[in-house]
């Protein structure tokens, strides 16, 4: 279990599927919520590689008109939808399938979308940003949120600024586009 941070959600714990994921600390939720505060009010939210949902529900919590939850493994889903439950969201959806098969269905694009993937898998920190981009998938003023450990490389020419923050060893780049 861990609790929501702040917002309309303020202190409601969820749950997070075992074994699966490492949840994003709460020192880092709120401080990408801070970061994020003007952006979130009405934002279209895409939590790709959700886990626990937690990037997402605290998006929902601080104001966001709508969160797209995307996982590939049937765990996180199952928590996620029974976090949802628990917390009465419907201004949301929860799609079981991989962030490639995600990233080739989306028509519309989003305000903000969270890439939080394994650690250790760098090629998404790599190849996402520029994907999504390329598909037309982040508004103009949106932002890329990318949470790591140690070092990765990301192409941050396409936009038109970017911020980085870290908390001990987690570290987390904005991208603005």
């Amino acid at each position: 279990m861990l609790k929501l941070v702040s917002g309309k959600y303020r202190s409601r714990a969820i749950e997070v599927p075992p074994n699966v994921t490492v949840p994003t600390k709460s020192m880092v939720r709120t401080a990408v919520g801070n970061a994020l505060m003007d952006e979130l009010r009405g934002a279209e939210v895409l939590d790709l590689f959700a886990g626990s949902g937690a990037l997402g529900f605290e998006s929902l919590s601080r104001g966001a008109k709508h969160c797209v939850f995307v996982d590939a493994s049937k765990e996180a889903i199952a928590v996620i939808k029974k976090n949802a439950e628990t917390l009465k969201e419907k201004n949301c959806d929860i799609l079981f399938m991989d962030y490639e098969m995600a990233l080739s269905k989306f028509k519309n694009p989003f305000d903000i979308i969270y890439l939080d993937p394994p650690y250790k898998m760098k090629e998404v920190y790599e190849n996402v940003p520029m994907e999504i981009l390329d598909k037309g998938l982040l508004k103009d003023g949106g932002a890329i949120v990318l949470e790591y450990e140690g070092e990765i490389t990301v192409n941050k020419e396409p936009f038109s600024s970017y911020r980085e923050y870290s908390y001990g060893r987690t570290h987390v780049l904005i991208l603005r586009k």
